[in-house]
C-alpha cells in the first residue's frame, strides 16, 4: 500500500496543477471582469469568483481524484485498476507502491516545490503583518476620537473618512474633514461610509484579500483595484439613492481637492479611481444591467473541469506518477 509520505506528496502536486490551472484561468478570464457597463455589485461577483480559483480547483481535483474509491466502493464504477501497469500510482486501490523521499522525487521537483511553498507562506505572512498594522493604527484613532458609537470624530487636520471593524463596525470622521464641508455634503460622505458598515465592506475586504494570497502579485494586484473599485461604486450608488448623482459628484470632488492638499491617504470616500466614480455618476443615462452570465458561465466550466477530471481518473493519476517519477 501507498505509504503516508507518498500519498501526500502526489495530493500536494495534484494541488500545484489546481493551483497554477486557477491561476491561469482567473488571468484569462480578467479581461472580462472588468465592464463598466454592469453594475457594481455585478463586476464585485465577478472578481470575487476569480478570486476564489487557485482555491477551488486544487479542491476540485483532490476531491474527485479520491472519489473514485467512494464510487468503486458502491459497484458505481468497475475497477480498472487491474489493467493499469505496476509502475502506476493508484489512488483508489490498495496496490502496492512505495518509494523514499526525497531520492525519489528529485530534487529538482522539491526545489520547485519548496520555493512555491516559500512564496504562497510569506504571502500569508505578509497578509498577516499587513492587518496587524492596519488594526493598530485604527485602534490608536479610534482611542484619541470621540464617541463610542457607529460614527466617531477624531480632532485631527488631517481629512479623513473611513469606515473600519469587523465586530464593532464604526465610521471615523476628523475635524478637519468636516470643517472643509458643507452641512449636504457632510451627509454624503456619511451616506457612502455608512454603506460600508451596512455591505459588511471591511470583513469582505479581509477575506478577499486572504483570497489573494494564492494569486501571484501582478494578478493579485489587478484583482484588488477591479475590487476597491466596485465597492467604492457601490457605496456611491447607496449616496445617489437619497442625494442625486450630481451632488454626490461634487462631493466626491470637493472630498478629492481638500485629500490632494493635504496629500492624505486615509480618506477611503476617495477610494480606488475616484476620477472614473466621477465619471460614471455623471452619466446617468448609462445602463447598467445585472447579468449572471459570466457567474453561470464559470460555474459550467468548473462542473465540465469536474466531470472530465473524474472520467479521466487514470490519466490523472498517470500523470501524478510520472511527475512524482514513479
Amino acid at each position: 500500500m501507498m505509504d503516508l509520505g507518498g500519498m501526500l506528496w502526489s495530493l500536494w502536486l495534484l494541488a500545484l496543477a489546481g493551483w497554477l490551472l486557477g491561476n491561469l484561468w482567473a488571468y484569462i478570464s480578467l479581461r472580462f471582469a472588468d465592464n463598466p457597463y454592469f453594475s457594481p455589485e455585478s463586476r464585485a461577483r465577478r472578481v470575487l469568483l476569480l478570486a476564489t480559483l487557485p482555491w477551488l480547483l486544487p479542491l476540485i481535483l483532490i476531491t474527485l481524484l479520491n472519489a473514485v474509491p467512494l464510487v468503486k466502493a458502491n459497484h458505481w464504477l468497475t475497477d480498472h485498476c487491474r489493467d493499469h501497469s505496476h509502475g502506476h500510482l493508484h489512488a483508489c486501490d490498495a496496490t502496492a507502491l512505495s518509494f523514499n523521499l526525497p531520492l525519489d522525487l528529485g530534487y529538482a521537483n522539491l526545489a520547485v516545490t519548496g520555493l512555491i511553498m516559500l512564496f504562497l507562506f510569506t504571502n500569508f505572512l505578509r497578509l498577516l503583518w499587513r492587518e496587524w498594522q492596519m488594526h493598530q493604527r485604527l485602534h490608536m484613532l479610534s482611542v484619541f476620537a470621540h464617541g463610542r458609537q457607529r460614527l466617531r470624530v477624531l480632532d485631527d487636520q488631517r481629512p479623513i473618512a473611513l469606515a473600519a471593524g469587523l465586530h464593532n463596525r464604526f465610521v471615523l470622521l476628523s475635524t478637519g474633514l468636516l470643517q472643509q464641508l458643507t452641512y449636504r455634503e457632510r451627509r454624503v460622505v456619511l451616506a457612502h461610509e455608512f454603506a460600508h458598515l451596512r455591505r459588511a465592506d471591511p470583513l469582505r475586504n479581509l477575506v478577499f484579500e486572504f483570497l489573494l494570497t494564492l494569486h501571484l502579485p501582478w494578478q493579485a494586484t489587478t484583482l484588488r483595484r477591479l475590487w476597491q473599485q466596485a465597492q467604492e461604486e457601490a457605496a456611491d450608488d447607496a449616496a445617489v439613492s437619497h442625494f442625486g448623482r450630481d451632488t454626490v459628484a461634487s462631493t466626491l470632488l470637493r472630498v478629492i481637492r481638500v485629500s490632494q492638499a493635504y496629500r492624505s491617504e486615509r480618506c477611503s470616500a476617495v477610494g480606488a479611481n475616484a476620477v472614473q466614480r466621477i465619471q460614471r455618476l455623471l452619466s446617468s443615462g448609462e445602463h447598467e444591467p445585472r447579468s449572471l452570465v459570466f457567474e453561470s458561465t464559470h460555474m459550467l466550466g468548473l462542473l465540465a473541469l469536474g466531470a472530465l477530471a473524474l472520467l479521466h481518473h487514470h490519466t490523472l493519476e498517470t500523470l501524478a506518477a510520472w511527475i512524482m517519477g514513479v
